[in-house]
């Protein structure tokens, strides 16, 4: 495993150079994109728990003249991944590789180009990314790594309120994985206040729900089955939930180290939003993004809300570096950061298992 912590090093010590030569620092972002690109791209089968799956799904693939005659097939799975699996393997010599390098350069270089518009701070965010959700979309879940990408690139549309542009951004995540759809209410958010005490609430009275046994499970039969969302969250749902029964896996813990992580970063923004806000102006949308994932979480508390949560929290590569703006010594505040990051890719290895070694 040590190959994941030398990545790691080797984005900090790009991360100390940009602090030391800030001009340097649009070049040492598109190196840490172009290393992540290839890392992604080149693993190996075996690396991760999908790589085998990808490849399966690969090869049921029909051509493009298929789904032209039956797009029933085409809108019941995702779009994008059939479209460019059809391509690659009926017009590009049938070399399963392009898929992964594809996936990976569309994933990294979509959050690469949010991370600019977004943060204040593009390496330390690189770096948080890296250590998270990286390992997660780009290594792992690769359809909802691009569509993260896409939701993270419909940020500046809600601010700005350009309703079309934010279309245009969920329809493009859509395509890719139809979970990003849960992003779509969000254009409504107000970008400009933040209601302390009304998202203190939003935060505290779903985790009062969970005493009560309530849930919004029904909520998506409402929505109608052949909603492409309530098919995906059933599917999940019964995925897991089969594994439970068969004694694999571990029941979601509601109140676990990384909940309660969150929970607290999502109280320390609310209650100091109004400081952030002067130093990004993105910060009011974010920071209610935050808190909306986690209330959903305890909406629905199970490992399908875990998954949701996930989707939604890929704000965090841009948030947690808030905590910066909190501080005087702002690089005492920027080691806590780096060591939030150690602790995620820490956790994503060797507690939860994500990947394998790298190098065998």
């Amino acid at each position: 495993m040590y190959f994941y912590y030398i990545i790691f090093s080797i984005l900090i010590i790009l991360y100390l150079l940009g602090e030391y030569h800030r001009r340097l620092r649009p070049a040492l972002l598109i190196i840490s994109a172009i290393m992540l690109v290839y890392i992604a791209a080149f693993r190996g089968e075996g690396v991760d728990r999908d790589y085998s799956g990808y490849i399966g799904l690969y090869n049921e693939v029909m051509p493009i003249s298929y789904y032209l005659s039956n797009p029933g097939e085409l809108i019941s799975k995702d779009p994008a991944f059939l479209i460019i699996s059809s391509v690659i393997k009926y017009s590009l010599n049938d070399k399963v590789i392009y898929l992964f390098v594809i996936f990976a350069v569309l994933g990294v270089a979509l959050k690469t180009i949010a991370i600019k518009k977004l943060s204040s701070f593009w390496l330390l965010s690189i770096l948080l990314y890296y250590s998270n959700y990286y390992l997660l979309h780009e290594m792992t879940q690769i359809r909802v790594g691009v569509a993260c990408g896409f939701l993270l690139l419909s940020i500046p549309s809600i601010t700005d309120k350009k309703p079309l542009r934010y279309l245009m951004c969920m329809a493009a995540a859509a395509m890719f994985h139809y979970s990003a759809l849960i992003f779509l209410p969000l254009y409504f958010l107000n970008p400009k206040k933040l209601n302390i005490n009304l998202y203190l609430l939003v935060l505290i009275i779903p985790m009062l729900f969970t005493l009560t046994n309530f849930s919004l499970h029904p909520v998506f039969t409402l929505l109608g089955q052949d909603n492409p969302l309530t098919q995906r969250y059933y599917i999940y749902n019964d995925f897991y939930t089969g594994l439970s029964s068969q004694g694999v896996g571990e029941q979601t813990n509601l109140f676990n180290v990384y909940i309660l992580f969150y929970i607290a970063l999502g109280v320390l923004f609310v209650l100091k939003w109004s400081l952030i806000c002067s130093y990004n102006k993105y910060a009011v949308v974010i920071i209610k993004i935050h808190i909306y994932s986690i209330a959903l979480f305890y909406l629905f508390y199970n490992f399908v809300a875990f998954r949701f949560m996930e989707i939604l929290n890929v704000v965090l590569v841009i948030s947690i570096p808030f905590v910066i703006h909190m501080f005087r010594e702002k690089r005492v505040a920027a080691m806590g950061v780096i060591i939030c990051s150690l602790a995620f890719l820490t956790f994503s290895i060797y507690h939860t298992h994500l990947l394998e070694p790298y190098l065998k």
